[in-house]
């Protein structure tokens, strides 16, 4: 989908989201010292990106329980797709060092109530991992039925 392509979509086909993450820990971090961060990026949302407030590591985890709450529209495409809602994190120790990165589409979890999942870093040294808490609601039932990217791919393989 092209960057312009949300602007051309009639209204009846932009489903408004109520978007609501938390930003868990971080764990099996081989290091024993260090103030960590997480950077995110949001596309399509009111509130397209921020940083976490920068914790101490402690038994080798770091602890924010850090809430993101916004509000997202996706365009539901002419096979009842939903169009992607990409999540980008950014995992750093102070000091600029990036540990690892993580980019989820959470279209994915549209409709699915509340999910807590731990995800492993990419590009990361060592096998941490980040825990989230994700919801993704729509604000009214009056909208058209969708299926998500990850559901199409379920139903081809079978």
């Amino acid at each position: 989908m092209s960057p312009f392509s949300h602007l051309f979509v009639s209204k009846s086909r932009k489903v408004p989201f109520e978007v609501s993450i938390i930003i868990r820990d971080l764990v099996n971090i081989p290091l024993v010292s260090g103030y960590y961060y997480v950077s995110w990026k949001l596309k399509h949302a009111t509130h397209t990106g921020g940083s976490t407030p920068s914790v101490h590591i402690k038994d080798h985890q770091v602890t924010w329980n850090y809430p993101i709450n916004t509000m997202s529209k996706l365009v539901i495409d002419k096979h009842q797709v939903l169009s992607d809602c990409e999540l980008k994190l950014e995992i750093y120790q102070k000091g600029g060092i990036k540990i690892g990165t993580l980019s989820i589409n959470l279209s994915e979890y549209a409709g699915s109530g509340v999910i807590t999942e731990r995800y492993l870093l990419q590009d990361c040294k060592f096998n941490s991992t980040i825990k989230l808490t994700l919801r993704m609601n729509t604000k009214s039932d009056s909208y058209p039925q969708f299926q998500t990217q990850s559901a199409l791919v379920k139903e081809t393989d079978i």
